[in-house]
């Protein structure tokens, strides 16, 4: 297992580094390498995947953890680990950039600094994989700002145009708010428990070490903050829509399949330790993301920023999974989320190649042109827009739905969190059904644009298949992903066993507890000990009901919220049909208007208003520049004027006095003291040029001045 995590990290890091020193020497510009080496961690993905999630028992748990910094007392341990989760994510990660890898061939095909770009590939790859594989906070937040840093690189890339330099450094800002955030709860985790491998937090959490239960939501908060930057939540969404600046397969691999997701995994990684009330603030913030953007992407015209506007409002529906406790819809949804979105961004990429234009309304009538991205297309529509038991989406979907109507009828203060993702999964199938009868049927609105379009190579659709059989396949993992990825709470890891850190290689076959899923007696005595406290549990217990009695199928209550099965299997019936209702809905209307051409001039004409506020995107990036970019620039600006004034004023007047006290005490030096010390030279050198012409070496005139002062002295004497 060691093996295949070193070989997931250091084959496409060493891909980039051959790609950035040599890349641009090799054959075809060394695209081969990075494939080859995306290929490579596929396999080995794939390897861990047969043998965690087919292979082993629920619960099994492979950990390497090596002493990273060790100073006398203090140390921080870093290692990788690797469980359910984990595997699926490998598999997601690897397959997905495989595909765009191949993609991008055809793509990207002519493209200046080609070799550059197969490098970042690369290097993004290695960043997400290092994220996945970490096993402690410090060693998520590394992978956390590479992935940043490879956003922004990718973003960029064609960044001779100014829209895409602004866009990269607009992401990699916007980003680091959501990070301060993050690294703040990590201080926080740190200043109570002083580990950071998640283990020992769950461990701790779970034996009461934590302070305070509102200090435990602080945490949990300021960490899903992290999660909201990455993952484009209200709020901190902005980045997101501009990074379609970037080349088409990059907005596939990052920002629809991957990166993104990477708040959702890092919240599920959390889950143990998060407090109800903090799961309330994710529910609520994802919720008011998937209805915010889903409104949104209604009156897109670039079919790009269509389905990036998607992409956060599905993001919001992951949210509002691990939000609701519903810990396998949110992950699922992950998984096929990337599926789906993928093959619609490489769709989208392969009608933009075809027609060169991303404006729908340039487009028309594609169907016939390009048989198979409109098959992939229309696949992965239904699958975005729930379409019953054939698609995958329907099954993440719905179990997200349904749980979050379960907690609406058992908590009804909290039933907005279940309405707002039901009117946006009503949105989504409108939108969705809009961009695809725009684009691909009717008649081609620009002639010249439709005459050169033409399907493209095997490498542009072999991807497409491959993401469309797994966006259909979905029923068949279904079950094996809800057996495989499991959650757990805190107590459950409050054994002894988890306090110390084990170096080296360890595997746990299992649960963590003692085999709690296992033992339904067990089960139902520690559901009932949560329902006795309720809301008053301690950390110990990690505040959250026994998922794992769900696990069981044999009790009365589900998830951290406490809600009675009985209405959570109402909830989820009721979504069934509510879904099917969406589905209709939002498809007759789509029809109605842009397929029929009956109204949406009309309508657009007639609530001018709210087409701009939509079109306009709520005109959220206009506030960000009122009412907090233009006042920073304006206190930058007073900060320099202060500085060129004050400051430099002081500096500089310090300056002029020193130089002028300088120049008096070098005048002073130069004519008082260097004139005493001259003039006693002058002297001396006179006396001594007088006095030399005595001494002739002339023995007369010696003995002529010694008869001379011999007469001198003798009459001085008489007188």
């Amino acid at each position: 297992m060691l093996t295949a995590a070193l070989v997931c990290l250091l084959v496409p890091l060493l891909a980039f580094v051959v790609q950035i020193f040599f890349g641009q020497r090799l054959p075809r510009h060394g695209d081969f390498v990075s494939i080859a080496a995306i290929g490579t961690v596929l396999a080995a993905a794939v390897w861990v995947f047969v043998h965690v999630v087919i292979g082993a028992d629920p619960g099994y748990s492979w950990s390497f953890v090596f002493d990273w910094v060790h100073l006398e007392e203090f140390q921080i341990p870093m290692g990788f680990a690797i469980d359910g989760l984990t595997a699926w994510m490998l598999i997601v990660v690897a397959g997905i950039s495989f595909l765009v890898h191949l993609f991008s061939v055809g793509y990207m095909h002519g493209e200046d600094r080609y070799h550059l770009y197969f490098g970042y590939l690369s290097l993004f790859s290695f960043s997400m994989l290092w994220l996945v594989l970490a096993d402690n906070l410090l060693g998520i937040y590394v992978g956390w700002e590479l992935v940043g840093v490879s956003s922004y690189l990718l973003i960029g890339f064609f960044f001779p145009k100014m829209s895409a330099a602004l866009a990269c450094k607009k992401a990699f800002l916007t980003n680091r708010v959501g990070d301060l955030g993050m690294w703040l709860g990590i201080l926080i985790v740190w200043k109570e428990l002083g580990v950071l491998r998640l283990e020992q937090i769950y461990h701790l959490i779970g034996s009461g070490a934590f302070s305070s239960h509102p200090a435990l939501t602080v945490a949990g908060v300021l960490l899903f903050i992290g999660a909201v930057g990455k993952s484009a939540q209200i709020g901190l969404h902005v980045w997101l829509p501009d990074a379609m600046e970037g080349p088409t397969p990059v907005s596939a691999l990052i920002h629809a399949a991957t990166m993104v997701a990477a708040g959702v995994y890092l919240v599920g990684r959390l889950f143990p330790i998060l407090t109800p009330e903090a799961l309330l603030v994710i529910g609520y913030t994802g919720a008011l993301t998937a209805f915010f953007a889903a409104t949104i992407a209604i009156v897109q015209d670039d079919i790009k920023r269509v389905l990036a506007y998607s992409t956060v409002s599905q993001l919001g529906y992951m949210m509002v999974g691990l939000g609701v406790g519903s810990y396998y819809g949110g992950l699922f949804h992950l998984v096929t989320h990337a599926f789906f979105k993928a093959c619609l961004f490489l769709g989208s990429g392969a009608v933009i190649h075809a027609v060169h234009t991303q404006n729908i309304w340039e487009m028309g009538g594609l169907r016939k042109k390009m048989p198979i991205t409109f098959f992939a297309w229309i696949v992965s529509t239904a699958a975005i827009s729930g379409f019953p038991y054939l698609t995958s989406g329907f099954f993440s979907k719905e179990r997200i739905l349904g749980d979050a109507m379960g907690l609406g009828l058992a908590q009804p203060q909290h039933f907005l969190i279940f309405l707002l993702p039901m009117v946006a999964a009503f949105i989504t199938v409108f939108y969705m059904t809009r961009v695809t009868i725009v684009t691909f049927f009717g008649k081609p609105r620009n002639v010249e644009k439709y005459e050169h379009a033409h399907e493209g190579s095997w490498v542009l659709t072999a991807p497409l298949i491959v993401l469309s059989v797994m966006t259909l396949l979905g029923f068949s993992y279904a079950g094996l992903f809800e057996q495989s990825v499991v959650p757990l709470t805190a107590a459950d890891y409050a054994g002894a066993e988890y306090a110390e850190v084990h170096f080296g290689e360890s595997v746990r076959e299992g649960f963590p507890g003692g085999g709690l899923l296992a033992d339904s007696h067990a089960v139902a005595e520690h559901g009932a000990n949560i329902e006795s406290s309720g809301h008053e549990v301690s950390s110990a217990e990690g505040e959250h009901a026994s998922l794992a009695a769900h696990g069981a199928g044999h009790h009365e209550v589900w998830g951290p919220h406490q809600v009675d099965e009985h209405v959570r299997h109402t909830g989820h019936t009721a979504v069934v049909y509510l879904s099917l209702l969406a589905l209709l809905v939002g498809f007759g209307l789509a029809y109605l208007i842009y397929y029929q051409r009956r109204s949406y001039e009309t309508l657009a004409k007639r609530y001018a208003g709210a087409w701009r506020l939509l079109y306009n995107k709520y005109f959220v990036d206009e506030g960000y520049m009122v009412g907090i970019i233009r006042p920073l620039l304006r206190l930058n600006s007073l900060a320099a004027l202060f500085d060129r004034t004050v400051i430099d004023g002081i500096v500089n007047g310090s300056a002029t006095v020193t130089r002028s006290l300088s120049g008096a005490s070098g005048w002073s030096d130069r004519n008082f003291v260097d004139g005493i010390v001259n003039g006693l030279a002058a002297i001396t050198q006179f006396f001594g040029a007088t006095v030399r012409r005595i001494e002739t070496g002339r023995i007369q005139h010696y003995f002529l001045f010694f008869l001379g002062g011999t007469l001198v002295l003798m009459l001085i004497r008489i007188y």
